[in-house]
């Protein structure tokens, strides 16, 4: 198994499942069939832009390690990354 690069850890959020940036280049976990995409949109938030997708947490992440955390939907995707063919839209096109 190989360490991550330091630019990986630097990407990687508590809560994906293995290490940010090695997934599929260009892909995030938003389009990933892990992300719980059943999460609402944020109608407003202090950290967030109105009606941007709020963060949720990886399934398999849960799966694993039984712990719940949140991560963004922009977060860079990780090895265990599974396309999602139906993936939410980031933010709500008023």
């Amino acid at each position: 198994m190989s360490s991550p690069t330091q630019h990986q850890v630097d990407l990687t959020h508590d809560g994906q499942a293995h290490w940010a940036g090695t997934g599929p280049a260009n892909k995030t976990c938003r389009e990933c069939a892990h992300f719980c995409a059943d999460r609402r949109y944020s109608a407003a938030s202090v950290s967030h832009a109105k009606g941007e997708l709020t963060p949720a947490p990886c399934r398999l992440y849960r799966r694993r390690t039984g712990r719940l955390r949140n991560i963004p939907h922009r977060a860079v995707a990780c090895k265990y990354f599974e396309q999602n063919d139906n993936p939410p839209a980031s933010v709500i096109m008023s």
